[in-house]
């Protein structure tokens, strides 16, 4: 297991190019040692009946049996003899290895890019799907308002029944902004680890392409105005005389105080100072001090 990881991780690692490179070394290396061994009488290479040249030409035909024997295609027209077929099989073994990494990175390189697919679309999708859930929010926040204020515009008081509905009902919208808001701190965090180069190549490469300072002030402002949709909520529950501080409420309004501090105030490179400023107005609203 071990040495398997090891290995996968040195083909992720080898560039496709050195791997050509080293392959041609390889060659000219095993067929230089050919060559040489052509000076001794027993254990050189032959073609034919006699051994090759010990000039240029003898040295290309080295190389070229060195290139057959690599790829395991044996001709046959040029043969090696004593320590010169040790070699031979070395280097058939060698090349196997060689070709098995070779295509390893291929596959790999393949799958990479497959990978990276999946990771842009699904990066995408969850962008679109916190800013949807920010937008939801506000609607759903909206219509407890609407509904607030159509009690207040009629002089009509809320039964204790319908209090409790929209108690839990605001609870429940609060918890499911919460989750929006740490997947939001784990994506600014991810911005800020790019930017401070404490994320791998492969990681960089991923945030650079998909989290634009575009897109992040899309998710800052969509917080400002949640935010200030909570301040709304806030106002029209203290107008109608509604002790709406449930310990369920308040539990959630720290920690949608604290996760929105943290992706103001954690990501320095990205900060949004209107959010802050609205947060220190809706504490002081909301009559909840900062722990």
């Amino acid at each position: 297991m071990k040495l398997s990881f090891h290995v996968d991780r040195f083909i992720r690692k080898v560039d496709f190019d050195l791997i050509i490179i080293f392959y041609f070394l390889f060659i000219t290396l095993f067929g230089s040692i050919f060559f040489l061994l052509s000076f001794t009488a027993d254990h050189g290479i032959y073609s034919n009946t006699s051994r090759i040249s010990t000039d240029f030409t003898g040295y290309l035909d080295a190389i070229y049996f060195s290139f057959v024997t690599s790829t395991s295609l044996g001709y046959g027209d040029i043969r090696p003899l004593g320590i010169s077929r040790i070699f031979s099989v070395i280097e058939v073994v060698l090349s196997l290895f060689i070709f098995g990494i070779a295509i390893s990175k291929i596959f790999s390189v393949k799958q990479e890019r497959i990978l990276s697919e999946l990771y842009d679309f699904s990066f995408q999708e969850r962008i679109t799907r916190i800013i949807s859930g920010l937008y939801n929010f506000r609607a759903e926040i909206d219509s407890v308002i609407h509904k607030l204020n159509e009690r207040l515009s009629g002089q009509k008081q809320l039964t204790k029944h319908e209090i409790e509905d929209q108690l839990d009902y605001i609870e429940g919208n609060l918890h499911a902004f919460t989750s929006y808001l740490i997947d939001i701190n784990k994506i600014l965090m991810q911005k800020e680890a790019k930017l401070q180069g404490k994320l791998s190549s492969r990681g960089i490469e991923g945030i650079r392409s998909n989290l634009s300072d575009f897109k992040v002030n899309i998710i800052l402002d969509n917080l400002r105005n949640s935010m200030e949709k909570i301040e709304e909520l806030i106002t029209a529950l203290n107008e109608r005389k509604i002790s709406w501080k449930t310990k369920a409420i308040v539990k959630n309004l720290e920690t949608v105080f604290g996760l929105i501090e943290g992706v103001c105030i954690d990501c320095i490179s990205i900060r949004h100072t209107s959010i802050n400023e609205t947060i220190k107005e809706l504490r002081m609203h909301a009559g909840i001090g900062k722990r």
